[in-house]
């Protein structure tokens, strides 16, 4: 069977067992408040697989819709349908073993959703149209019976052990794994196609329609990557900003402090400085003002759609991105900033780095230093499928709150840092510095011949190693990936592995070559502390992103980008994810 038969095939063979593990857990609530607890959470899952079979599996219509994807989005499909539908055997044999036939479930479960809906229109329904269909239905009838007389009765210790809280937790966790995968999928299949199914992007971020596939954000996203410029009314915030006793050392290109907003409000926030080093020597100030301006003001356009940092619909870890309040003209320093607000729940968050959190003195557990590593790759998928890049992931350049055992918090990394990003289409070729690297580069010119400090580049690609202005790829983004991966599974910061070249590149005042620097990587994703501290896979997956190797055939007929970014979120994140629930 093709790959689009299997996937057809199993997707309702997954509809129809999880409707009846649904309505068993619907009856053995009544008498297990533990078990009611975990309900809301499946319903959330189970809401997302009515609405993703419904997307493409309902007719005949949306069948060829899905048939003619890109053939590596199928694929992708088919692997996590695959992958689901193998999940559930405990359950399909559990069904078989009664001698069930749960065919007719599909088609009750949609009667049902019918009678819904227009109960929700106000029409008028015919109760008779709304009931169960007869005939198989006869057996599964004195099944429920029978189960409901056993459950009251507390007898399923054994022959209803797949449905106790500790199954059913599990089970549900397993979904939700599931439906993100998906999820991310879908994501990408709304970049190539414009659309998932009958939903276009407009629909999803305008309409609000289908909030259980948690698309909404992503869709805004890609659309305002579409902009060619800002809205004319998009202008600098009129609040002002007031710094506080944050972190200020040369190397900060951001001030902890409150904004407060144009009606008296004081939010807690973070300014973040950039200084767009494009110019030629005899540019004039006005004209490098006037640049500056527009590339903030660009950054903050696209940032300022997402104003949230975790909606991305339930179940699924969002993008890890501070929410953008808006842009400051002048900072009192000629230079323009990006406004963001602390999140309430993170009353610490920028006191310090992910390059200031590694320390060898306290290495966090295996499954936090997984899940900062999982959530910063899923970050980066989520940013390319919403058609943009960041240009700067850097350890400096991620802010980390702390985990807090009591409550079960884990650490949480928030990207900031952005180097004049844009859509992934724009080739403007611009180099965008924090000021605090500025002034230190400023500080390297009056003292020695001119240097880009090998730290930062310990991060670029080949492609962009020494200042290389050649059009930046998403490979980029993971190649820096990699490096900040590689930093959290050996808990060391590149400053340290690279010290004595750190050293060397200053006092001679040039980079070593970037074959070197590589190698060096790569030796190191390849030693045996590596593997010791996180596992062999871990190590694979860095070098992966280092070698920016997705088995990307050049010769293939899909489109280069998007199969990359395919490749990326099975090899990378759903392979993080995995070690993340450590």
């Amino acid at each position: 069977m093709d790959l689009f038969g299997t996937a057809v095939t199993a997707i309702h063979e997954i509809y129809t067992i999880t409707v009846f593990i649904r309505e068993v857990v619907q009856e053995i609530k009544n008498y297990d408040e533990s078990i009611a607890q975990i309900q809301a959470k499946f319903d959330i899952e189970y809401a997302f697989l009515v609405e993703f079979k419904r997307l493409f599996f309902d007719d005949d219509d949306k069948l060829r819709q899905y048939q003619y994807l890109s053939p590596h989005l199928l694929r992708a499909i088919d692997a996590v349908v695959v992958e689901l539908n193998k999940g559930l055997a405990d359950y399909r044999l559990f069904i078989k073993g009664h001698g069930l036939d749960i065919s007719d479930l599909e088609a009750d479960s949609a009667a049902a959703a019918v009678a819904e809906l227009a109960i929700q229109k106000s029409e008028d329904v015919d109760a008779a149209s709304v009931q169960a269909p007869t005939g198989k239905r006869a057996k599964l009838q004195g099944f429920w019976d029978n189960m409901k007389k056993e459950v009251g009765e507390k007898k399923r210790q054994l022959k209803w052990a797949l449905f106790n809280k500790e199954k059913i937790e599990a089970l549900v966790d397993q979904y939700e794994i599931w439906s993100g995968k998906l999820r991310r999928v879908m994501k990408l299949v709304l970049l190539v196609e414009g659309r998932v199914g009958s939903q276009t992007q407009a629909d999803l971020a305008n309409n609000h329609t289908k909030p259980a596939l948690g698309l909404g954000k992503a869709a805004a996203r890609q659309i305002r990557a579409q902009d060619s410029e800002p809205s004319t009314d998009f202008t600098p915030v009129e609040g002002e900003f007031e710094p506080g006793p944050g972190r200020q050392d040369a190397s900060a290109s951001y001030q902890i402090g409150t904004y407060i907003d144009e009606l008296g409000e004081s939010i807690p926030a973070i300014s973040e400085q950039h200084a767009f080093d494009i110019f030629e020597d005899d540019t004039d100030e006005y004209t490098k003002q006037r640049i500056r301006l527009q590339m903030i003001r660009s950054l903050a356009w696209m940032l300022t759609v997402d104003n949230a940092s975790r909606d991305e619909g339930p179940g699924e870890t969002s993008t890890d991105l501070l929410q953008c309040i808006g842009y400051v003209e002048d900072n009192g320093n000629k230079y323009p900033a990006l406004l963001y607000r602390l999140p309430a729940s993170e009353p610490n968050l920028g006191k310090q780095t992910l390059y200031d959190y590694i320390n060898p003195a306290t290495v966090p557990s295996l499954g936090d230093r997984f899940h900062v590593a999982w959530s910063l790759a899923s970050t980066v998928f989520n940013i390319h499928t919403s058609g943009w890049v960041h240009k700067n992931i850097q350890s400096r350049g991620i802010l980390i709150s702390s985990a807090n055992q009591a409550s079960g918090k884990r650490p949480t990394p928030y990207l900031v840092g952005w180097t004049a990003a844009r859509p992934r289409t724009r080739q403007l070729g611009l180099v965008s510095l924090a000021a605090g690297q500025l002034r230190m580069q400023m500080e390297k010119k009056q003292s020695q011949p001119p240097a880009v400090p090998l730290e930062s580049q310990l991060y670029m690609h080949g492609d962009r190693y020494g200042g290389t202005t050649r059009g930046y790829e998403c490979k980029h983004d993971i190649y820096s990936l990699g490096v900040v991966l590689l930093e959290i599974g050996l808990w060391e910061p590149m400053g340290k592995i690279f010290e004595d070249g750190c050293k060397l590149a200053k006092r001679k005042g040039k980079l070593p070559p970037y074959a070197a620097v590589l190698q060096k990587l790569i030796q190191k994703s390849e030693d045996s502390d590596l593997a010791r501290a996180m596992g062999r896979e871990y190590g694979r997956i860095v070098r992966r992103c280092l070698k920016t190797e997705f088995e990307v055939d050049q010769d293939q007929e899909d489109d280069k980008h998007t199969l990359l970014i395919s490749q990326f979120q099975t090899l990378v994140v759903d392979r993080l994810q995995a070690g993340s629930l450590l």
